[in-house]
Formats: C-alpha cells, sequence, structure tokens
C-alpha cells in the first residue's frame, strides 16, 4: 500500500515540520507554475517546431495532457493545503490563506491532486519513451528540431 505525502508528512511528525515541509512543498509547485506559465507563453509567440504524419494528433494530446494535468496538480494543491488547518507560508516568507479550514475542501482537492500527479507520471513516462523512439530508434530529427538553432557568427 503507498502513502500519500500527508501520510508520511503525519507519520514523520504531527505538526511542527509537517507545516514547513508543506509550504515549501506549494511553494516550489508555484514555482513549476511559473515556468508553465512561461512554456505556454513561448508557445503562443514562437510556435512548435511542425510535427508530420500519423502521430501528430498524439503528440499535440500528450503535450494538451501534460499542461492540463501539471495545472491541476498544482493548483489541487495550492487548495488542498489552504484549505487545510496548516500555516502556508510561500518560500518560508509570506503567510497565504484565501479559505477557512475545510475538511471537505480539503480531501477532494487532495484526491484531484493525487489523481492528477499518478496520470501526469504515467503521461511523462510515455513521453519519454516517445522522445526516446524517435531519438536512437526511428532517428527522425524530431528531438532536433525541438533545439533552438544556432546563431550566425555575424
Amino acid at each position: 500500500m503507498a502513502l500519500t505525502f500527508d501520510e508520511l508528512l503525519l507519520r514523520a511528525d504531527p505538526r511542527g515540520r509537517r507545516e514547513s515541509i508543506g509550504s515549501w512543498h506549494v511553494s516550489i509547485g508555484l514555482v513549476i507554475l511559473a515556468g508553465l506559465v512561461a512554456r505556454l507563453w513561448l508557445r503562443v509567440t514562437q510556435g512548435v517546431p511542425p510535427i508530420t504524419g500519423p502521430t501528430r494528433w498524439l503528440a499535440h494530446a500528450g503535450h494538451a495532457g501534460i499542461y492540463g494535468l501539471l495545472t491541476v496538480v498544482i493548483v489541487a494543491g495550492f487548495v488542498r493545503m489552504d484549505a487545510s488547518d496548516l500555516t502556508m507560508r510561500l518560500f518560508g516568507l509570506a503567510e497565504v490563506s484565501f479559505f477557512a479550514p475545510d475538511e471537505a475542501m480539503r480531501l477532494a482537492a487532495r484526491g484531484w491532486h493525487n489523481d492528477a500527479a499518478n496520470a501526469l507520471v504515467v503521461l511523462l513516462s510515455v513521453h519519454v519513451v516517445a522522445a526516446m523512439l524517435h531519438g536512437p530508434i526511428l532517428k527522425d530529427q524530431v528531438l532536433q528540431k525541438m533545439l533552438p538553432e544556432p546563431k550566425g557568427d555575424g
């Protein structure tokens, strides 16, 4: 039986470090959210390498799934922590709270967070396998198309 992050923290320390570790967990999630927003901005403003062939729709669906699941994991994790009775300090500094403690909301957000995180791990594993398929096996230059073009000397 796998233990959730919450259960591991409760067993390790019923209160003290749990707030600190949970706050840092959420803070790191917000850094990842900033990276996600930046990545989506680049996709919109600079586009993506053209994908041809029958796997085009798989590539688009896979990327949409990764971005969507990552958003759900981060938002649900934030709500989960905020709806708990713990104090959330972002980056150890600013105390943040949008919701009063609400056990039903916390449990619902926990379910969404955990389920989306598990689905994200599966989807990212498929993504890595697909990259390995394109690189060393198919040698179809898909990975090279993702690299920035070299700048000229002058």
